[in-house]
């Protein structure tokens, strides 16, 4: 991003768009209804900032996955979960995961809709 200008000051008043990864002042993941980013592609472009498709299955990271988040969280307590010998990086809050199986199972369910 260039000029000071950050994705998420644009997609404010796109209100079906969420900033689903901020990964650097420089790099962001926008997520939302396809017809939404075509939209902001047009927003950034007129900023002077880059847009890149990035081809996914969903919207993950926004609430529009949010109704999957249930079902998923089923499946990961129904799921065999052992603490990591390794620190594994939890990617919503760049920490490690933590070592009991019932708060990885929590933690893992919780960020399939929320950004990270």
């Amino acid at each position: 991003m260039t000029g000071g200008v950050h994705a998420g000051d644009i997609i404010e008043a796109k209100v079906d768009l969420v900033l689903a990864n901020d990964n650097h002042p420089k790099q962001a993941v926008l997520s939302g209804p396809v017809a939404s980013l075509k939209t902001i592609e047009q927003a950034l472009a007129a900023a002077g900032l880059g847009f890149q498709p990035l081809k996914v299955a969903a919207a993950f990271h926004s609430p529009l996955v949010a109704p999957a988040a249930d079902t998923f969280a089923t499946h990961v307590r129904a799921s065999a979960v052992a603490a990591p010998r390794l620190p594994v990086i939890a990617d919503g809050s760049a920490q490690p995961y933590p070592a009991t199986p019932d708060a990885i199972k929590a933690q893992l369910s919780a960020q399939l809709a929320e950004p990270v």
